[in-house]
Order: C-alpha cells, then sequence, then structure tokens
C-alpha cells in the first residue's frame, strides 16, 4: 500500500469517528449522492480489501439514520452511476433509488451527462506543436481514436492503421483538451470527455506525446525521474439535468490539499488553489 493509500485511509477512518460522511458530500438530495472520491478508493467493490465509494457511503446513511433515531432496516440501495479508476479522485455521483439509476444510464448512454478532469502532462513542446493540426480553436484541441481495452495486461489499445479497417473490438473514443496554462515544467489541461472508454484520457494524452504525470503504465519512461505515485489526472466537474427535477445540475470538485498527491510540497498546488477560487 503506498503512502497516499494509508493516508486516504486514515482521514476516512477520522471522518467517520467524527460522525462525517466518509468522503466529502457534493451534493444530496432523495434521489441523488454526489461525493468526492478519493484516490486510492474504490468506485464499487472488486472483491478485494480496498476501500470502496458504496460501501463507505452505505455505512454513512445507516450511522445518520440511527444517529436521528429513524433506523434504516434492510438493504440501502445505492449504486454507481458511472466509474473513476482507482487512483482517480473527484466527482462521483450515486443513485439512491432504481428508478434514478435507469434515468441516469440512460442519460449517460445519449451523452447527456457531461464529464470534465484536470490532467497535468509532460510539457513537451514539440508535441504541443504537432497538436496544432488538431486545435479546433486557439488552445482546444479535439483528439479521436479507437480503442480497445486489453484484458491481459489491463491497458486500452490505440489502432493506429486505417479508420476504414477498424476492428470491431476497438471503440471510436473522443475528447477535447483546454491548455489551461504551463506551470513548473508542466501542461495543466481540462479535458471534456465525448466518450467513455477504459483508460480513454490516459492512452489518448500518451499517444500524442502528453502522457500524465505519474503514468507509468503508459509512459514507463517517467518510472526512472518521477517521485509521483499516481497518474496525476483528477474529475472535477459533472453537468446533467437532473433525472427526477428535470433542473440542470453543474457539479464540482476541486482536489484538497493533500488529495491530488500526497507530497509536503506538490508542485501544482499553488496553481491549482488559486483556480479552485474561480
Amino acid at each position: 500500500m503506498t503512502d497516499l493509500a494509508v493516508r486516504v485511509k486514515k482521514l476516512v477512518s477520522e471522518r467517520l469517528e467524527a460522525k462525517q460522511s466518509p468522503l466529502p458530500v457534493v451534493y444530496e438530495d432523495n434521489h441523488l449522492l454526489a461525493v468526492c472520491k478519493y484516490p486510492f478508493v474504490l468506485s464499487q467493490a472488486d472483491g478485494s480489501s480496498k476501500l470502496e465509494t458504496l460501501n463507505l457511503e452505505r455505512m454513512y446513511i445507516r450511522q445518520e439514520s440511527e444517529r436521528q433515531g429513524r433506523p434504516k432496516l434492510g438493504n440501502i440501495y445505492l449504486v454507481a452511476c458511472h466509474r473513476l479508476d482507482y487512483t482517480v479522485g473527484g466527482v462521483l455521483l450515486l443513485a439512491k433509488t432504481e428508478k434514478t439509476a435507469k434515468r441516469m444510464q440512460s442519460a449517460i448512454k445519449s451523452r447527456q451527462l457531461a464529464k470534465s478532469y484536470i490532467a497535468i502532462t509532460e510539457a513537451n513542446h514539440l508535441a504541443l506543436a504537432k497538436l496544432k493540426a488538431k486545435e479546433i480553436e486557439e488552445g482546444l484541441y479535439h483528439l479521436e481514436n479507437y480503442l480497445a481495452k486489453d484484458e491481459e495486461h489491463l491497458k486500452a489499445r490505440i489502432w493506429q492503421a486505417s479508420s476504414s479497417n477498424v476492428p470491431a473490438n476497438y471503440k471510436k473514443a473522443s475528447l477535447t483538451m483546454r491548455l489551461l496554462a504551463e506551470y513548473k515544467d508542466a501542461f495543466i489541461w481540462q479535458i471534456s470527455l465525448e466518450t467513455g472508454r477504459f483508460h480513454q484520457i490516459r492512452a489518448q494524452l500518451a499517444n500524442v506525446n502528453l502522457p500524465l504525470l505519474g503514468d507509468y503504465k503508459y509512459n514507463q519512461a517517467q518510472a526512472q525521474k518521477s517521485t509521483f505515485v499516481s497518474p496525476l489526472l483528477w474529475a472535477y466537474e459533472l453537468e446533467f439535468e437532473h433525472p427526477v427535477k428535470k433542473i440542470n445540475i453543474k457539479l464540482q470538485a476541486w482536489p484538497e490539499a493533500f488529495c491530488f498527491q500526497a507530497y509536503a510540497n506538490f508542485p501544482y498546488a499553488d496553481y491549482l488553489a488559486i483556480r479552485s477560487n474561480h
């Protein structure tokens, strides 16, 4: 277990002991619960002993109902509307009812759930120059590839040959990326997903020679020189129509000081703190 995973586990325990939600609540009503998932917490159980969002929040809901004198009996319905990778933190949306879950799944399939991320990559100026061909407006780039999941190595593979002869197991993946800043030898990007493929952001950025810092799976050369223990990727915003109230909902969660990476002197913390206040 990494030092960051240990710190996250300790923080979650402290929050539960203080009778707080184990993961910070971003939004809650009778239908939905959105939390700020920490890195090194699973979105849903995978059979391991790792911390897992749904069990943590069910535990808290039961604890709160007992504290209020209205104990919940039986199973507590709570499902993840989408997933975030184990090492990625940010806004995670959960459904409290089966009807809400079905409506959100339908919205996701029809691409009505907009997801935006903050990504920190190597400051590769040659790669940035080559991106000009994919620029759709100043500072905004569009990437489109065909991806397949490599089950053996748990990686996304990009089809590099002609797009007119793509195997059936490769699915279209597209995103836009806006350069927010060049800061302390890194590029800081806002990524907006147009599709939701396995490891899509990690694979597509690495494919244009702008790998995420800390992402050794898609850039093994970094392992020799980087101190980061996981990819610098954060799911900071969700926007969608509420499945019951039919109003537009925009949820944001900027990384807490320790949460993007648990380093005493995380080099990009001051920039992210400035952005979070705007």
